[in-house]
């Protein structure tokens, strides 16, 4: 009831947020599924394990089944702040898009230390000496499994010299 004793004019119905994020994420994973069906086939002499559409598939299936989780599980009461998250999210995906922007350039294990560390602390992570050995081991761990042990052929950039 208004002040005059009217009945208000109900609110357009929308979306609870949960549903709305989990709409656009399952948008983009479709979106990037697709792209992967495009992919060129390896021959089946050269194929070993996954084949290159295979990993990012399972990937976004996984990105997939966390949006649906997120969508049906529902944070009702919870007292997250909407627009902080918003600008985590955006904060975190333009970081993400500048390091994949610079990788070729710079490498790839280059600047990971620095993303390591940056990704826990703008989510609210503050066990310092715990961000610091994970920003520490973690790239000396993929560049030893995936370069040294695997031989995998990833951009080194400023590190060219240091591959196996």
């Amino acid at each position: 009831m208004t002040d005059r004793g009217e009945d208000a004019p109900a609110s357009p119905r929308r979306l609870p947020p949960d549903l709305a994020d989990s709409l656009v994420i399952l948008a983009i994973c479709a979106g990037g599924y697709l792209l992967t069906l495009e992919f060129d086939p390896v021959p089946e002499f050269m194929r070993q394990g996954l084949s290159p559409e295979r990993f990012p598939q399972i990937v976004i299936g996984v990105i997939g089944a966390f949006a649906l989780m997120l969508a049906f599980a529902g944070r009702a009461g919870q007292a997250e702040k909407r627009p902080r998250l918003r600008l985590r999210i955006a904060t975190t995906l333009l970081l993400v898009g500048t390091y994949v922007a610079t990788a070729e350039s710079l490498g790839m294990f280059t600047l990971m230390p620095l993303y390591c560390a940056l990704f826990p602390v703008l989510w609210g992570e503050r066990h310092w000496p715990l961000i610091a050995a994970y920003a520490g081991l973690l790239p000396v761990l993929l560049f030893a499994l995936f370069v040294v042990l695997l031989g995998t052929p990833l951009p080194l950039g400023l590190l060219e010299g240091l591959g196996g």
